[in-house]
């Protein structure tokens, strides 16, 4: 009995697999380009968000000088991602924000960005990124990745748990 359990399990989640792999290829369940580096979780950090900032001043030692190039990167980067949206889009991201989504759940919402714009702001934020190298030391670049993979394996484990 334990082995039929076992089958209709592995059933199951292969046929799981299979129609997941196409969402999967196609890059629907992938991570922003932006969040894959260090920098931008810091730079992505919102108005709003002083608790967040605060914490990783902390975690990575920031001197004040940092944290005011980092809210400084952080607001040069959304004024130039806002220049490209169209008030449509802009709407659409503010109410997807005041659904609970948040700005990045905002952004996927407004998910008839053009290609033009997608890759215009994938250049924006890679940018984004090089000021921030420019800003953390070696060693905070290298704990503010270890954090990152920490969460994402928290991440991950909730996700587990939950199946």
């Amino acid at each position: 009995m334990n082995f039929q359990i076992n089958r209709k399990w592995v059933a199951l989640a292969a046929g799981m697999a299979v129609l997941a792999s196409p969402f999967i290829a196609s890059g629907v369940f992938a991570r922003p380009a932006w969040n894959s580096d260090s920098g931008m979780q810091i730079a992505q950090l919102g108005e709003g968000k002083g608790d967040r900032i605060e914490k990783l001043k902390q975690e990575l030692n920031l001197s004040q000088q940092q944290v005011d190039q980092i809210k400084q990167i952080h607001q040069s980067t959304r004024s130039k991602i806002e220049a490209l949206l169209t008030p449509e889009q802009k709407a659409q991201i503010k109410a997807a924000a005041g659904n609970g989504q948040g700005r990045r759940g905002g952004m996927k919402a407004a998910a008839n960005l053009t290609d033009a714009q997608k890759a215009q702001i994938k250049e924006i934020m890679k940018a984004s990124r090089e000021q921030m190298k420019q800003v953390l030391t070696p060693e905070q670049q290298a704990k503010l990745q270890q954090k990152m993979q920490e969460r994402r394996g928290q991440k991950g484990r909730k996700t587990q748990g939950a199946s």
